[in-house]
């Protein structure tokens, strides 16, 4: 799957080098879209939005990338987030295949905690602004387990844990 390929360039800091992944993820380069920019848009998303291989993946299928990255940046956007909307970018239609009776599913706002859906993750001071030592993903005042140290800080952690 090429948004598991995404997801471990992002973290690994390179340019995803698969083929499968630029189609699926970046779009039709004969606009000159700026690779990079996108890539930095990515990292964003992967690293600092907690958006998970499989979300991607689910957004691929439903060519629905543009509405995610911009829902993911309505509180708190990024640099290239900015710099990707001052240039009117669109990803657009990747999945060229039928995609007719998919699921349907909500991509929700980065006010949004990404395990619990909680809204007021930002806006209502709901995060701890510490991440979790297991999935290093960053916790919500309802998710958090803030016990023994040397455990994971996430109640969902916590429960694969036990």
């Amino acid at each position: 799957m090429s948004s598991v390929h995404l997801v471990d360039r992002a973290f690994r800091e390179c340019l995803p080098s698969d083929i499968s992944t630029i189609v699926d993820y970046f779009g039709d380069f004969t606009d000159k879209k700026p690779f990079p920019l996108l890539f930095g848009v990515y990292q964003g998303l992967i690293k600092y939005k907690n958006v998970t291989s499989d979300l991607l993946h689910m957004c691929f299928l439903s060519n629905r990338l543009d509405e995610l990255i911009h829902k993911k940046f309505t509180h708190k956007p990024s640099g290239y987030y900015q710099k990707f909307k001052d240039q009117n970018l669109i990803i657009g239609n990747t999945n060229l295949l039928n995609t007719k009776n998919k699921k349907t599913f909500e991509i929700y706002d980065d006010d949004h905690c990404p395990y619990c859906n909680t809204k007021g993750f930002l806006t209502n001071n709901n995060t701890l602004n510490i991440d979790c030592t297991q999935c290093y993903k960053f916790l919500c005042k309802k998710c958090a387990y803030l016990g023994d140290e040397d455990l994971c800080l996430h109640k969902r952690c916590q429960k694969l844990i036990s």
